[in-house]
């Protein structure tokens, strides 16, 4: 009888990503199914709840429909969204970039982190109705500056925090291997420290994103003349309660976005990235 001339442990290693690829189809048609029973269950409840109390408390979800159509024909949706998404993405990229580089500079530097880390301590402490109030005190409102700094000041202690524990996790053994040839600081960061933070700099991308929306919204709501937030501000004073809904539930269908697409996306490469990884072979 002739010796099979198969690959036992390529066999093996398809039937495994096989079992995977069902296992995670599974397991996404699962979450389909029950976010739209969610979703219809939630419809149900919110008819039931406005057909017996007024519009002006909670309108029918045909209603809020009617508004968020209307909103996005005029093209109002897309204008306020870009202006918030501008603003949230300026403010957080600094707050990234300034956070990660005093980061890097405190995990290098005892004297850096006793002077610095007290102060991100102070900032995280405060409140951001406070940071609003500082905001509109030294830009004005209705100023570009004015929510930019909000969300840069509430999402600079955030990403400091995750970079910190991150920077923490790096292996000792690796730090070893670096001290053993002199890097400067931008090539210590750039060949030892970046390549072992991947995993907290998304993160603390993720984090400080959810920030910065709420961080925005909430300072465009008392300090700004556009954006999201001041449409949620006008449509409650002109008390268009159907707006309010219409535009809140612009700001949940973007996280719901940034946490299920890009978010999403970004971990799946990830296991794919490590799943692709070669194992050892034995002799």
């Amino acid at each position: 009888m002739r010796p099979s001339t198969g690959d036992p442990t390529g066999r093996e290693a398809s039937g495994r990503e096989m079992a995977r690829r069902d296992a995670t189809g599974r397991e996404a048609l699962y979450r389909f199914l029950a976010l739209l029973v969610g979703l219809l269950l939630l419809i149900w409840l919110w008819q039931r709840l406005s057909s017996s109390l007024s519009p002006l408390v909670l309108p029918g979800p045909l209603t809020v429909w009617r508004s968020f159509l209307r909103l996005w024909q005029e093209g109002e949706i897309l204008r306020q969204l870009g202006i918030s998404l501008r603003r949230a993405v300026v403010g957080l990229s600094l707050a990234y970039g300034l956070a990660l580089f005093l980061g890097i500079l405190m995990h290098r530097s005892r004297l850096c982190y006793y002077l610095l880390q007290p102060w991100f301590d102070a900032v995280q402490m405060v409140p951001a109705v406070v940071w609003l109030i500082f905001a509109v005190l030294w830009f004005g409102i209705a100023r570009e500056k004015t929510p930019i700094f909000v969300v840069f000041i509430v999402c600079l202690p955030v990403v400091q925090a995750q970079v910190r524990e991150g920077l923490q996790a790096v292996p000792g053994e690796l730090l070893d291997l670096a001290a053993l040839e002199p890097l400067g600081f931008f090539g210590y960061a750039r060949h030892v420290l970046l390549p072992a933070l991947r995993p907290s700099l998304l993160s603390s991308a993720t984090l400080g994103f959810s920030f910065a929306w709420r961080s925005v919204v909430f300072a465009e709501f008392v300090g700004s003349n556009s954006g999201l937030g001041y449409q949620l501000n006008k449509s409650y004073y002109n008390l268009a309660t159907d707006e309010v809904f219409a535009w809140t539930a612009v700001l949940v269908l973007l996280m719901w976005l940034w946490q299920e697409v890009v978010v999403a996306g970004w971990r799946r490469k990830g296991h794919k990235a490590a799943g692709s990884r070669p194992e050892a072979v034995q002799g």
